[in-house]
């Protein structure tokens, strides 16, 4: 099984102000413009802002997985040389 996605703000009772403490800036409105660009980039909902607490819809939480691995990953270097 995978390892739990741990997003501050998320999950704990929160709304979308309380993430954005959370990230240090404090504004809900800077946040949820990130979050809408991503998910237009993306071409799904991330986060199911409707909900009390937050939480990723089941194709969010596939991404916030997948993400968190590629990060997690060492980078590859290589080229010609």
């Amino acid at each position: 099984m995978a390892e739990p996605i741990v997003v501050p703000g998320l999950w704990s009772g929160s709304t979308v102000a309380a993430a954005a403490r959370a990230f240090g800036n404090g504004r809900s409105s800077a946040l949820r413009q990130r979050m809408t660009g991503i998910e237009k980039a993306a071409d799904f909902t991330v986060i199911d802002c409707t909900s009390r607490p937050l939480a990723p819809t089941k194709r969010g939480l596939e991404f916030l997985h997948e993400a968190a691995g590629i990060l997690a990953s060492p980078v590859q270097r290589g080229g010609a040389g």
